[in-house]
């Protein structure tokens, strides 16, 4: 909370905010942050936010979310065809 303003960390501090949230077991505020970081970290970078999401989700009883979730954390990136490897 005393990082003003993170710029372009944004998406990392969220992350942190939301696993400090989550071992304190307040889930509904680790949700809030992990879900925002999990939306604006770029694949493939973005599993762990979304498997950390996913685990809220499941200790709050809402297991539908943490399979869609857990989903996203397990999904490959989908890159662009021009920056494939042949």
């Amino acid at each position: 909370e005393a990082i003003e303003d993170p710029g372009s960390l944004q998406p990392a501090v969220l992350f942190m905010q939301g696993e400090v949230f989550k071992s304190q077991q307040r889930y509904e505020e680790a949700i809030d942050s992990l879900q925002r970081a999990a939306e604006s970290i770029p694949a493939p970078f973005d599993g762990p936010a979304w498997l950390s999401l996913s685990e809220c989700f499941q200790e709050r009883g809402q297991s539908e979310l943490a399979e869609v979730a857990r989903m996203f954390a397990e999904e490959p990136a989908m890159v662009a065809p021009e920056f494939r490897c042949s």
